[in-house]
């Protein structure tokens, strides 16, 4: 089947929600596991409290860093994590308050573009990275902001590579890319 837009809106008062324009699921996480392969995920602005896992390649396109927020809580988990994913991209969020990391590519494709990843905690006195690249990932990141993450701002393991373009990255505890 053709890609679809899937619509989220957290401020949606519909008491149907299934992914329309018209009645949008209100979290990104339901968006994603209604997803299929490439379907596009757009979501309005607001602040997304979530931890999200894509397991199949999607699109999740925010409406601008300045007011669509995934905000992972401080819980024990990433805020994004692709895992085993062909493709797929996220453009357009601010992406805050992860564990571990801000998103964290395991053996996957992604674009990561036109967003802003900020305050990441580590585990312990290791990881806490803006975005990671593990497990044979091949990542483009390319008009970000990584600022003030509490180890590095990309991390990009021995068996991963990525095209890290024309990006900010400062305030990053210990470097900017390693």
């Amino acid at each position: 089947p053709s890609p679809i837009t899937i619509y989220v809106d957290q401020n949606s008062i519909e008491t149907i929600k299934i992914g329309t324009e018209a009645h949008p699921f209100t979290t990104i996480g339901g968006a994603i596991e209604l997803a299929g392969p490439n379907d596009n995920i757009q979501v309005g602005g607001g602040i997304y409290n979530e931890n999200l896992l894509a397991k199949i390649p999607v699109n999740l396109i925010g409406s601008g860093a300045d007011s669509t927020i995934i905000d992972g809580n401080d819980a024990d988990l990433p805020v994004l994590s692709f895992v085993n994913v062909s493709g797929g991209s996220i453009s357009g969020f601010t992406l805050r308050n992860g564990y571990q990391s801000g998103i964290r590519c395991s053996n996957s494709i992604i674009n990561i573009y036109n967003n802003r990843i900020r305050d990441t905690r580590p585990y312990y006195s290791i990881e806490g990275d803006g975005i990671t690249a593990q497990s044979g990932s091949t990542l483009k990141i390319y008009n970000n902001i990584i600022i003030n993450n509490s180890i590095i701002g990309v991390y990009i393991d021995t068996s991963s590579n990525a095209e890290v373009i024309n990006n900010t990255i400062s305030d990053n505890r210990w470097f900017g890319v390693a």
